[in-house]
C-alpha cells in the first residue's frame, strides 16, 4: 500500500514541475553564462526552437495513431514553442542578473 501511495506522488510532482521546467532551464543557462538580456533572448529562442521540433514530432506520431488533425498539431506546437521561449527568456534574464549581482558583490567584498 505504501508503494502505491508513493507512486502517486511522482505524477503529481511532474504535473507541477513540467510547466516550470523552461524557466528553470533558462535560469540555469543564464546563471552559468551571466547572460545579458540579448543573450537571454537567444537562450529562449534556442530552447523554443528545439522544443517545437520535439513537440511537432511527437504530435505527428500521435496523429498517425489517434487520428489527430495536422492543424491541431501545428497549433499546439506553436503555442508550446511560444510558452517555452517566453519562460526560458524570463529564466535566463533572472539567472543572468543574479549571476552578475553575485559577481559584483564578490568583487566589492575583496
Amino acid at each position: 500500500m505504501f508503494l502505491l501511495m508513493l507512486s502517486v506522488i511522482i505524477p503529481l510532482v511532474h504535473f507541477v514541475s513540467v510547466p516550470l521546467s523552461p524557466f528553470a532551464g533558462g535560469f540555469i543557462a543564464g546563471t552559468k553564462g551571466e547572460a545579458t538580456r540579448d543573450q537571454a533572448l537567444g537562450i529562449g529562442l534556442l530552447m523554443g526552437l528545439f522544443s517545437v521540433g520535439l513537440i511537432f514530432g511527437i504530435g505527428m506520431l500521435l496523429s498517425f495513431f489517434l487520428n489527430i488533425g495536422l492543424i491541431l498539431v501545428v497549433i499546439i506546437s506553436v503555442v508550446a514553442a511560444i510558452y517555452v521561449t517566453g519562460m526560458a527568456c524570463l529564466g535566463a534574464i533572472f539567472g543572468g542578473n543574479k549571476a552578475r549581482q553575485q559577481a559584483a558583490e564578490t568583487a566589492l567584498s575583496l
